[in-house]
């Protein structure tokens, strides 16, 4: 199962060990954050429409160096 979050810092901390809790009971799952700290939800709307690579792209709670769009995250998975 694949679950993804778009958010701040909030979403950030929810991810962080949902990947292993669910590895240590032998289920199959790979998390994937888009996080901008401290981001309003007017800004990731702003995003959307833009298209812009503004979200650090985290998986499984780590992150991964690379910065993607809504869009593109979306279409990759």
């Amino acid at each position: 199962m694949n679950i993804l979050s778009i958010g701040n810092s909030f979403s950030q901390d929810a991810q962080r060990y949902l990947h292993a809790i669910a590895r240590a009971d032998g289920f199959e799952l790979n998390t994937f954050n888009l996080y901008i700290g401290g981001c309003p939800l007017s800004l990731h709307y702003r995003n959307m429409l833009s298209e812009k690579d503004a979200y650090s792209l985290e998986m499984n709670g780590q992150s991964t160096g690379f910065y993607v769009s809504l869009k593109e995250a979306l279409l990759s998975r």
